[in-house]
């Protein structure tokens, strides 16, 4: 019996459970769906949807990894009959651009709410959501307070996270940024606008209203203004946002460092950073944040080493302003092909080397704190096309060769199987991440659904 045919016998049966994570997407990292927050309680599907860290979904701008070029025969002749051997992120058909998507443009996808959300990069201000892949609701967000020109990604020198969506109990809040220009008082580069979905209602926080620009000045009189958002946890029933900013004061404008802001109970948020490098090594490196993720009752952040002691480094806390470090052994990672995911073990995350992109690496950890790594693969390149937590351990998908997919599964997140004898459509044009029991990848020729019964 093949490793394939084995995996098929273990998903075949109907697939149960949710995402419930905060959906984390760098823009220098994937998504990281997204590496995110993961309640150890979450319902999981019982083959491969689960939580990416990073959670989010991301903007479908280009093929994924392993995938057949946009011009090729296949990207024309649409699959919409789903069969019965369909594994999970292995094997995958795709629907006929309908509804908000049109050929040759680009956009921003994500899953929340039970739904499939959909962004046009020309017009970010307007959310597109389906339960079916055909059917859609357009929802304006500039009709609750978010201007038109708003974007997922503000586009400042060391802010590339993407797209970043927190998932709550009763619904979802995405971050928008629009920017202030070079005369702001404050020295603010970018307004940061939480836009919060429960059900039918929006809210959008107007920052300056909110509190989550600026902490007020309490070390050498400087001021600390907040720039982006790299992701959410919650702490004791408390939403924690984390994020870069600077040290300010006119014309002496400091270093990148990292903050933390809590909301309390009135909807107010209470900005929180130091210069001591105890702040995810603030103060002493310029601060560079690749994930942000939940274990238990504390919250990890990815961020890269700069003094090359390790592969990356990792912060973990208690409570967002005290914080210790781990460094994960091996060879530096490429921070901007990382990935990760939070499952049943633990966390996992993936990337290929920096010094040797053709080597894809693996480390996993229970903690957050204790680490072990291998390098799982090596190929002409190590394109990782997603990592994501299953109800029997995690999926991981790369390419190795262009256009050519690679898959490995494991139990742990420490010993890799891979799956040979891939189908032949296991490669998506989008880039895929987790969606209710299953996948979907969003890109101009439609949406690519596995695991799914649309």
């Amino acid at each position: 019996m093949s490793r394939v045919t084995a995996y098929r016998m273990i998903v075949i049966h109907v697939l149960v459970g949710a995402v419930a994570a905060s959906l984390v997407l760098s823009g220098c990292a994937a998504p990281a769906g997204s590496t995110g927050e993961v309640p150890e309680n979450a319902p999981r599907p019982t083959s491969t949807a689960a939580a990416i860290e990073s959670t989010a979904a991301i903007p479908s701008t280009s093929a994924a990894p392993g995938s057949t070029p946009p011009d090729a025969s296949s990207a024309a002749t649409p699959e919409t009959t789903p069969t019965d051997t369909t594994v999970a992120g292995i094997d995958w058909r795709r629907i006929e651009p309908s509804g908000p998507l049109h050929k040759g443009r680009s956009y921003y996808s994500f899953s929340a709410a039970n739904t499939l959300w959909v962004g046009d990069d020309e017009e970010q201000s307007v959310l597109y959501g389906t339960t079916d892949g055909t059917s859609w609701r357009t929802l304006d967000l500039t009709k609750h307070g978010l201007p038109a020109d708003a974007k997922v990604d503000p586009g400042t020198s060391g802010c590339s996270h993407g797209l970043v969506v927190d998932q709550r109990e009763t619904g979802f809040t995405i971050v928008y940024y629009t920017n202030y220009g070079a005369h702001q008082g404050s020295g603010l580069l970018n307004k940061i606008w939480l836009v919060n979905i429960d059900g039918d209602t929006v809210t959008v926080e107007d920052p300056t209203k909110s509190g989550l620009e600026i902490m007020p000045p309490d070390e050498g009189g400087d001021a600390f203004r907040t720039m982006c958002i790299a992701g959410f946890t919650h702490i004791d029933g408390q939403r924690v946002a984390i994020g870069e900013g600077q040290w300010w004061k006119p014309f002496a404008t400091g270093s990148q460092d990292a903050f933390s802001a809590t909301q309390g109970p009135s909807g107010k948020w209470e900005v929180y950073s130091t210069k001591t490098s105890e702040m995810l090594g603030g103060g002493k490196y310029y601060a560079r944040i690749f994930g942000v993720f939940t274990l238990g009752n504390r919250v990890g952040v990815i961020v890269d080493t700069w003094d090359k002691s390790g592969a990356f480094d990792v912060w973990t806390s208690a409570n967002g302003r005290d914080w210790s470090l781990s460094v994960v052994p091996g060879k530096p990672a490429s921070m901007a092909g990382l990935r990760s995911a939070v499952g049943k073990s633990g966390i996992v995350v993936a990337a290929p080397l920096k010094k040797a992109p053709g080597v894809l690496a693996v480390w996993s950890s229970p903690d957050g704190k204790s680490w072990q790594g291998q390098e799982l693969a090596t190929g002409e390149r190590a394109e990782l096309g997603m990592i994501a937590a299953v109800d029997d351990g995690y999926l991981l998908t790369a390419a190795l060769k262009l256009f050519e997919t690679s898959a490995w599964t494991s139990s742990d997140g420490e010993n890799w199987e891979p799956i040979t004898d891939l189908p032949e459509k296991s490669s998506t044009l989008g880039t895929p991440f987790p969606h209710e029991n299953g996948f979907v990848a969003v890109s101009s020729y439609g949406i690519e659904v596995s695991g799914l019964d649309w």
